[in-house]
């Protein structure tokens, strides 16, 4: 297979009420990695609204023939130097839902939360929480003028989630700081946080793993092949624009 990047320009539905709709466009580009049995899709997508919605995906024909019964995962570790006004000066939050579930109703009630990772470390994504990572810059704002931060958001897309006998497998998010003399493997994720330096204002990388559960023989329409599995995750800009970016003079 030839060392391309792939490019697909398409249009998607952004907003919508009952009389209006707005489509907006996004730019694609893929590329694929050969290895053994199976081609792995690692997809980037720029939307014009800020979002980048990111993806890998696993595919090919069965190992050997469809013979091997045994169901497997494919892990996917995303390393992510987000520099927002220059490499210094971000910070990290794992965001949290909580639902007060010995309530009665009406006094049910439900808080979400985000707590200031301030130590380099790793953190476990609980699905009843919704966890999300913003990383958060100190001194840009839009010009919106309520003062709130520029920020991205790390929405996991997950079926699930995988635990092996890797240390760094352990968690799903990781939170470091940047250095260049580091190699980006994520299997030393564990050796990179011994110190456990502050990652307040600093320049940070955060890391994000998602896994694909491939059963096999689950299908008869299947026969030798491995439909396409997908994991990934979506980047949401906060307070990045003026104004709403779907439509001007709402």
């Amino acid at each position: 297979m030839s060392r391309k990047i792939c490019k697909e320009v398409r249009e998607y539905l952004a907003w919508m009420t009952d009389a209006r709709v707005h489509y907006g466009q996004e730019v694609i580009y893929f590329s694929v990695l050969n290895a053994a049995n199976y081609d792995y899709i690692m997809e980037w997508t720029f939307r014009d609204d800020g979002a980048i919605l990111v993806r890998g995906g696993s595919t090919g024909p069965k190992l050997g023939g469809g013979n091997d019964k045994r169901g497997h995962m494919h892990n996917f570790t995303w390393r992510l130097d987000v520099d927002l006004d220059g490499a210094g000066g971000d910070s990290a939050y794992l965001t949290s839902h909580h639902e007060d579930l010995t309530a009665v109703r009406p006094a049910i009630t439900a808080t979400d939360g985000r707590d200031l990772v301030d130590v380099e470390g790793g953190l476990a994504w609980n699905d009843p929480n919704f966890n999300t990572l913003i990383i958060q810059d100190r001194t840009l704002k839009n010009k919106n003028g309520t003062g709130r931060p520029t920020s991205y958001e790390l929405v996991p897309m997950r079926s699930g989630t995988a635990r092996h006998i890797e240390p760094f497998l352990k968690k799903d998010f990781w939170v470091t700081r940047c250095d260049r003399e580091q190699s980006f493997f994520a299997i030393n994720l564990p050796t990179y946080i011994r110190n456990q330096q502050s990652t307040v204002n600093q320049d940070l990388v955060i890391w994000y793993t998602g896994s694909e559960h491939h059963e096999y023989d689950s299908r008869d329409e299947d026969a030798n092949t491995v439909p396409v599995l997908w994991t990934g995750f979506d980047l949401i800009p906060q307070n990045l624009f003026n104004e709403t970016p779907f439509f001007r003079n709402q």
